[in-house]
């Protein structure tokens, strides 16, 4: 970290060309400026700048060293840039595992795909249990009754869907299959209403 700081702290003493306005671009003192300057030359072991009352010139050293470093920022500046845009932007590779029946997931997949062409989908139909971190999965889609044979991972999301006849037949909570079939026996018949 310090070596970066000696960097950014040449750079803007060469761009600047003297210690008080490279400080105020650095939010430094001049006095702080021009100790991390000769922190740097001891460093080196090499003069950087030649100083006097007036101004600052680089030695021929300093001009060397100033390309390099320059190079060097606006690579590390370019690397944000890109993580940047790669969070605006998702992309690389998400694995998924999906059931084998998994028709509802199907148009929903295809939408992801076309809204984020940069990610490409690994998709794995099975209905095995899946070793999450071990295998590489990203995201696991698995339905049904949990049991003591499923592992415990933590669940990030959840989402219920039904169709309006399942909805209503369980009066708006979730129910599994079985307990929807007891309810539709056991419900009274409908009774025609009176005219």
């Amino acid at each position: 970290m310090e070596k970066m700081n000696g960097i950014e702290l040449f750079v803007q003493v060469a761009r600047q060309g003297s210690l008080v306005a490279a400080g105020r671009q650095l939010g430094l003192s001049a006095s702080a400026v021009g100790k991390g300057l000769l922190r740097l030359e001891q460093r080196l072991g090499v003069r950087l700048v030649h100083r006097s009352t007036r101004r600052l010139a680089l030695t021929a050293e300093g001009q060397q060293y100033l390309a390099r470093c320059q190079r060097i920022l606006d690579e590390v500046d370019a690397a944000e840039r890109e993580l940047q845009q790669g969070l605006a932007a998702p992309s690389g590779r998400l694995k998924v595992g999906v059931p084998h029946e998994s028709g509802l997931l199907t148009p929903h997949l295809a939408g992801f795909m076309r809204a984020y062409p940069q990610v490409a989908l690994d998709l794995d139909y099975s209905d095995r249990l899946v070793d999450v971190i071990g295998e590489g999965f990203d995201v696991v889609v698995r339905g049904g009754e949990p049991g003591d044979s499923l592992p415990t991972w933590p669940i990030i999301a959840a989402c219920i869907t039904a169709s309006p006849a399942a909805a209503s037949c369980c009066r708006g909570r979730w129910c599994w299959p079985r307990a929807r079939r007891r309810r539709r026996r056991s419900a009274p018949a409908a009774t025609p209403a009176k005219p």
